[in-house]
């Protein structure tokens, strides 16, 4: 990534992680004061969420090294491993198999949902989805982790499917 590229995309990643830190803090099950044990649930759900984007704020931005799973550099795969990893949540280490565990997304995509895409070559590729159209991930060598909308560069055509693991 050019030097000059880079306060851009982090003053667009900052202003992106803060719209969706309002989107995690402000679930209408919090706002109900339902059971005690379902109080605590819905905290450990914030809980979790807040901790995935806090994982992505510290991941924008480090370097694609293939066969790396962070937290100093990442490759796709390695990228969701780590993030999951930080909310206890076991997955397999490639991306095709992080692609077959977890729920099917049925329809509407919600944050955390990952997105397994064919890649233009031989194999797959994998991202963590978060709002609006756009998703994090470990792109390649040249702009390492970032974040992508889906319906740029083909992401859209090539998305093959969507596993949830956060309820």
């Amino acid at each position: 990534m050019p030097p000059s590229a880079q306060p851009t995309r982090r003053a667009f990643a900052a202003s992106l992680l803060s719209a969706l830190a309002g989107f995690a803090l402000a679930p209408s099950a919090l706002a109900s004061q339902a059971s005690a044990s379902a109080d605590a649930w819905d905290r450990r759900r914030l809980a979790a969420r807040l901790a995935l984007l806090e994982g992505v704020r510290l991941a924008l931005g480090k370097p694609y090294v293939w066969g790396a799973s962070g937290p100093d550099a990442f490759d796709c795969s390695g990228l969701v491993l780590w993030l999951y990893a930080r909310i206890g949540v076991r997955l397999p280490r490639v991306a095709v198999e992080q692609g077959t565990v977890g729920i099917a997304v049925p329809d509407r995509l919600r944050f955390g949902d990952v997105l397994l895409f064919k890649r233009r070559g031989p194999g797959w590729h994998i991202g963590l989805y978060l709002a609006r159209g756009r998703f994090v991930h470990a792109e390649g060598r040249e702009s390492g982790v970032t974040v992508s909308l889906l319906n740029a560069s083909g992401y859209a055509r090539r998305l093959c499917r969507a596993r949830r693991y956060l309820r």
